[in-house]
């Protein structure tokens, strides 16, 4: 049987306000600290089965969808003017035929309890920088182990 496909939806603001280093950024440099929390997920889209999303609120006059480093990269959504990024997780979870198969990242309570009640999963945005943290070290410590094969392989060959 084939395992459901997974889907991470992160209020992006309000986990770019929650995490130490971003919040700091948001003071001076708002689009810096929000490139950087996507830059930072593509750990998780990268090494996990699942899509991230990250969902921005935004100025223009539609839905603005993209992926900062091709398909491969988390999804960044700006909401329309008008339109909260909390009312695009929303209805991306309502519309869903399945509300287990998303996790809402966010510390917004109402955003939470809504999603919630379509059976999507909740986790702060604290928990989800620990996710990160493993995610990146796991896959800091594979390369390494790779590259040390590799370069252990390429020795042996080179001097027989």
């Amino acid at each position: 049987m084939a395992q459901q496909k997974q889907y991470i939806l992160v209020d992006g603001y309000n986990v770019t306000h929650s995490w130490p280093q971003l919040k700091r950024m948001m003071g001076h440099d708002i689009d810096a600290a929000a490139s950087l929390l996507v830059e930072r997920l593509s750990v998780l889209h990268d090494a996990v089965s699942c899509e991230v999303t990250v969902v921005f609120d935004g100025k223009s006059d539609a839905v603005e969808t993209m992926y900062p480093a091709g398909d491969k990269a988390p999804c960044v959504i700006y909401s329309p003017s008008g339109t909260s990024a909390d009312a695009i997780i929303e209805q991306i979870v309502n519309n869903a035929p399945d509300g287990d198969a998303f996790t809402v990242v966010s510390k917004d309570n109402a955003l939470c309890l809504s999603v919630f009640a379509r059976g999507a999963h909740v986790i702060s945005p604290e928990t989800l920088l620990e996710r990160v943290r493993k995610e990146r070290d796991l896959m800091s410590k594979t390369l390494l182990a790779q590259r040390k094969k590799h370069n252990s392989d390429f020795g042996n060959k080179l001097f027989q």
